[in-house]
């Protein structure tokens, strides 16, 4: 019967064929080949969601088997499921190198879509459009692996390269805190803020320039920016494409991504006379080293998310955002989502305590009147001691 099926497939009678491999796969449902055959057949018939689920049992039955892995990666990527598809893909070549001429256009194709996909805009009112890439779970540590050269950012994913760090988690995403913060600094340099609203405080560097009197490039020129917990890079880099000097930061395994998004919006950030230079920053860490990056503004959106009972991340937070700005008398401007009662009403204590630092909320109608919710909480922080050996 299998080879009277092969007979038909090759004939281009596929429908005939699969009707012999359903009966094959029926009488013997521990046969890979015969699933793997079926799920190409359906492939043929542009039916990608049934061969995946034939590639995926031959993948099981016989996981070792680099052309069933070929033929999933293949079915996933017909299906729509570009991460995935390249996770199979990457499995197959790890099994049979062999097969690289084969899998290397697919895998690209693959690598490609799910990048896109992936990506995210951000207008700004200069009209530049800013691109973020994002790292979902596809399943696999190796699913995006970039190089930034010269030219772009290129993705290196590859059985030979897998990496220890994860491609998915919360500071791979763009979230909405990002876009609350990236888009209320545009907002701002677009002259959009009321004159008697609390954000005309965020630029202390700047007195003569007040928010709408100058151009973007004018209002932002010069301003000294880090941008705490990171993630895609959203808040800074928005930052940077508006003029300022930007420090983007997080924890190591979130930096490439970082480094990626400059690299992408690299044309963006050089016209508008900003900079970006990206580095790692635990600053919950024993060995944080924060007090180098003395700024005249720290950004941070959602960098504070878990409960944290004890208190001892925002105690870490507090601190760092108190060396970045005991040299000058930086400002914060935190974006901060409501989750946890006890996070929340120790946020200001805190800041106090360990920065120096006063913070006061602004108000829901100073926000960005599109990009805007009231659980989400825009505070700015001022320095209220001068001496910067006025606290630990």
């Amino acid at each position: 019967m299998a080879s009277r099926a092969v007979e038909l497939a090759e004939a281009g009678r596929f429908a005939e064929s699969l009707v012999m491999f359903d009966a094959l796969v029926q009488v013997m449902p521990h046969d890979a080949t015969a699933h793997e055959q079926r799920a190409q057949l359906l492939l043929e018939l542009d039916r990608a969601s049934e061969a995946v689920a034939s590639a995926e049992h031959a993948t099981t039955i016989q996981p070792e088997w680099a052309i069933g892995w070929l033929t999933l990666g293949r079915a996933r990527l017909n299906a729509g499921a570009f991460g995935e598809s390249a996770v199979a893909l990457q499995r197959a070549l790890a099994l049979d190198s062999a097969l690289l001429d084969e899998v290397a256009d697919d895998l690209t194709r693959a690598q490609a879509l799910h990048r896109r996909r992936d990506e995210a805009e951000l207008p700004l009112h200069t009209g530049t459009t800013l691109r973020l890439q994002q790292w979902r779970d596809t399943g696999d540590a190796g699913s995006h692996q970039f190089r930034e050269n010269s030219e772009q950012s290129q993705c290196l994913a590859c059985p030979s390269r897998n990496s220890d760090q994860p491609r998915q988690g919360t500071g791979t995403m763009v979230w909405e805190c990002g876009i609350v913060l990236a888009k209320l600094l545009d907002h701002m340099a677009a002259g959009g803020v009321m004159s008697d609203s609390p954000l005309h405080a965020v630029y202390p560097a700047r007195p003569s320039l007040s928010i709408g009197q100058q151009s973007a490039g004018q209002l932002l020129s010069g301003i000294n920016v880090v941008e705490l917990g990171a993630g895609t890079g959203i808040g800074g880099l928005a930052a940077a494409a508006l003029g300022a000097r930007v420090v983007l930061t997080d924890v190591a395994s979130v930096v490439p991504l970082i480094a990626a998004n400059v690299a992408a919006n690299r044309d963006a950030i050089a016209h508008a006379g900003g900079e970006v230079v990206v580095t790692t920053l635990d600053w919950e860490a024993e060995s944080n080293t924060s007090a180098d990056l003395g700024s005249d503004l720290v950004l941070a959106a959602d960098a504070l998310y878990h409960r944290d009972d004890s208190g001892r991340q925002l105690e870490a937070f507090a601190r760092t955002v108190g060396r970045l700005t005991k040299a000058c008398g930086g400002r914060l401007l935190l974006v901060h989502k409501a989750r946890h009662a006890i996070l929340d009403e120790a946020l200001a204590g805190s800041l106090k305590t360990h920065a120096s630092m006063e913070l006061r909320e602004v108000p829901l109608e100073h926000h960005h009147p599109d990009f805007r919710s009231p659980s989400i909480h825009v505070y700015i922080g001022e320095r209220t001691v001068a001496d910067p050996e006025a606290f630990n």
